[in-house]
C-alpha cells in the first residue's frame, strides 16, 4: 500500500494522476459534484480536500483521534462529515477551515 490516490482515465486503461499526501491508508474517496474538487479519509486520521485541477490537497483537517473511515460532502459542498473507527463523527467547515461539531455513536465504549 503507497498511501496514494489516483485518478483513472476510462478510455484507456492506466492513471492519469497520482494524488500524495497521506502517510497511511487511503480509506475513502468522494467527489463534490459538479466542482473539480473530491475529499479523502485515512488512516492517518485525517480528512484531506484535493483539488483536480492543480493535482495538489489544498486543506488538511485534523483533530480525529484513529483512522477515518469515511467521508461525504454537504449537498452544498461547505461541509464535510467524517466518520473514524470509534464512532465518531465531525462535521468540517470547508470556508472556515474548521470543526463545526461533533457525534459519538457510542461505538468506542461498547467493546
Amino acid at each position: 500500500m503507497d498511501h496514494t490516490i489516483k485518478l483513472w482515465d476510462l478510455n484507456m486503461p492506466k492513471s492519469r494522476f497520482t494524488f500524495r499526501g497521506h502517510v497511511d491508508s487511503v480509506n475513502d474517496v468522494r467527489f463534490q459534484p459538479y466542482t473539480s474538487m473530491f475529499v479523502s479519509a485515512s488512516g492517518d486520521k485525517t480528512v484531506s480536500l484535493w483539488d483536480i485541477r492543480t493535482n495538489l490537497c489544498v486543506q488538511t483537517f485534523y483533530g480525529h483521534n484513529n483512522a477515518v473511515n469515511s467521508s461525504q460532502f454537504s449537498a452544498r459542498g461547505d461541509l464535510i462529515a467524517s466518520a473514524d473507527c470509534d464512532g465518531i463523527t465531525k462535521v468540517w467547515d470547508v470556508r472556515m477551515v474548521k470543526e463545526m461539531c461533533q457525534f459519538d455513536s457510542g461505538l468506542a465504549s461498547s467493546n
